[in-house]
């Protein structure tokens, strides 16, 4: 595994880490939102299998806009990814209340 790989993967608790450590700060209870947008930077980077992972935080901490995500261009190359599918549905089926979120 080439060494930018492996900081990669040995960054990644500290990103998880740091996003839900922002959420628990003052005025900054978006975590939904938070996992959104790396979900959003991930598929940009062309981290196909991470993307849907973030994406599972988002929902599981109140992302529920099933419409704006079947739309972000940010998403593109998830489209056609059987687990975006399923994370599609399961946003908009989210019982949570996320209106910060909901607005991304």
């Amino acid at each position: 595994m080439p060494p930018y790989e492996r900081a990669r993967f040995r960054d990644r608790p500290l990103c998880n880490d740091l996003v839900e450590a922002a959420g628990r700060e003052p005025g900054q209870g978006d975590v939904a939102g938070a996992w959104y947008n790396f979900a959003c930077g991930a598929a940009l980077a062309g981290h196909r299998d991470e993307a849907p992972e973030y994406l599972r935080h988002a929902i599981d901490r109140g992302y529920t806009n099933a419409d704006h995500m079947a739309k972000d261009e940010d998403l593109t190359s998830l489209r056609d990814y059987p687990k975006f599918q399923e994370l599609l549905a399961s946003a908009g089926k989210n019982p949570a209340s996320a209106a910060p979120a909901a607005s991304r």
